[in-house]
């Protein structure tokens, strides 16, 4: 079973190109913080501003990176069930430990369509596990827990879930209270910002963005040693600088990019979600962040 800290990789940029060296510098960098295992090609990564050719040869030279010194989770969304089928496939053949899939960003797409794609991108695995990703809030289409159930009846590889949805830590207590959901292992998502609460709920992972792996490592090691109060103390030490970049996506992958770079970890915080962040924006992001600890963090792959 798959669970822990799984920070959700970058996408780093360096005039326009995608920064390839970067890629091992930052596992590197997470692999040195202790964490569990590494998520690839998520909303975080900016995965939606990428060509096709560009997501493959990331999530290929990011496995490659790891190199099975961690579990690797890739993400493998796609508005279209071939498309998606294909891209679990590939990082499926790349050596992906475990796919990350959310429904199709389509409107109107009936439960029933919702099932069918997600048992194809299943059976397109090739063995993998599939963690299934509920992001309403950024994709506009919901999973509904019943649509979860029969996902998870029809797909026996389906053993994941990260919801991101409204009030996410009711909606876990109420599957794992299911005979079907108590077959799932849940992670928390948005950033990291409700992790305590989802622990509480019964998460036992969560896939947080790249700019405090270490912290959310030693929130779990704590909130596990039964010393909630200690796991609370550190994550409240971490909220300004969490809540500050869960305004907006695009706000989140920049103010992230923005800690990498002072830390020296990427040479460029550009992005192609959104322009770069403007002078208040950027001076508030980094004082959150350096009361927070985050631009002091050194590892030997520094």
């Amino acid at each position: 079973m798959f669970d822990g800290v799984f920070p959700m990789l970058p996408t780093v940029f360096s005039g326009g190109d995608v920064d390839f060296p970067a890629i091992s510098r930052l596992v590197d960098d997470a692999l040195a913080q202790g964490v569990d295992g590494l998520a690839i090609m998520g909303l975080a990564a900016e995965v939606r501003c990428l060509s096709p050719e560009e997501r493959s040869q990331v999530v290929e030279a990011a496995v490659r990176a790891v190199g099975g010194r961690c579990p690797t989770l890739v993400g493998v969304s796609a508005d279209d069930t071939p498309t998606a089928c294909r891209l679990a496939a590939e990082a499926a053949s790349f050596g992906a430990d475990l796919l990350m899939v959310a429904p199709p960003a389509v409107a109107g797409l009936t439960a029933d369509q919702q099932v069918e794609h997600f048992t194809a991108v299943a059976s397109a695995a090739r063995g993998a596990m599939i963690m299934l990703q509920d992001a309403p809030n950024e994709l506009g289409v919901m999973l509904q827990p019943e649509t979860i159930i029969r996902i998870v009846e029809r797909a026996p590889n389906v053993r994941y879930a990260k919801l991101e949805g409204h009030n996410t830590g009711q909606a876990v207590s109420d599957l794992l209270a299911t005979d079907v959901g108590r077959h799932l292992t849940f992670f928390g998502g948005t950033g990291g910002l409700h992790y305590l609460d989802l622990l509480d709920a019964g998460v036992t992972g969560v896939i947080p963005a790249f700019e405090a792996p270490a912290v959310f490592r030693e929130i779990t090691r704590r909130y596990r040693m039964g010393d909630r109060e200690g796991a609370r103390a550190l994550h409240l030490k971490l909220m300004p600088f969490l809540v500050f970049k869960a305004q907006s996506l695009p706000l989140s992958v920049l103010a992230v990019k923005e800690v990498l770079a002072a830390r020296g970890i990427i040479g460029s915080a550009h992005a192609r979600i959104a322009p770069p962040l403007r002078s208040w924006s950027r001076k508030i992001a980094l004082r959150h962040a350096e009361a927070a600890g985050l631009l002091s963090v050194r590892t030997g792959s520094q």
